[in-house]
């Protein structure tokens, strides 16, 4: 089958998933339910493995538990994409420009170049800090402007599109 969709994953989403996040697991599931049947090709960087280290916890996670992290990242429904140097170039640009962390354009750098329907990240949802959260960006970087969004399944992305008027 052939995706109907490409999704960017940020790390914060992946950790959320991994940990089975109350209030979050279920969308998430459904996301890798979709990633698993090939309705939807999911993607992050290499970046988002070095991200989810410790996961949401202070205290250093246990071999098991880095076990998790590493199967996570083996799946073959993830499409895992390195940092190269167009990637670089462009999330430099992408940080100065936004005033983002360079970690999160590198994340905005990545979707756009593997042309990602939408990025899906909790960057944003409900934090309080002075820097710039990514779903305050949702299109307004890349060209067309890139969807940022907090996670949702293709099934809901497809049903609100149909009722956008002219549709």
């Amino acid at each position: 089958m052939t995706p109907t969709a490409r999704i960017y994953w940020d790390s914060c989403v992946i950790i959320d998933y991994i940990q089975k996040k109350a209030g979050r697991i279920a969308t998430l599931q459904e996301i890798i339910d979709e990633a698993r049947a090939g309705d939807i090709q999911l993607v992050s960087s290499a970046l988002s493995r070095a991200e989810v280290y410790k996961l949401d916890k202070e205290d250093p996670l246990s071999s098991q538990e880095e076990k998790h992290i590493d199967s996570f990242f083996e799946n073959t429904y993830i499409h895992i994409r390195d940092l190269d140097r167009f990637v670089a170039k462009h999330a430099a640009d992408i940080a100065r420009t936004h005033s983002l962390l360079p970690p999160d354009a590198i994340h905005i750098a990545t979707a756009i170049k593997y042309k990602c329907t939408a990025l899906q990240t909790y960057d944003g949802s409900g934090r309080r800090s002075r820097r710039k959260h990514l779903l305050t960006h949702n299109g307004t970087i890349g060209t067309p402007p890139l969807t940022i969004e907090e996670p949702r399944t293709y099934t809901k992305m497809a049903e609100e599109t149909r009722r956008l008027p002219g549709f």
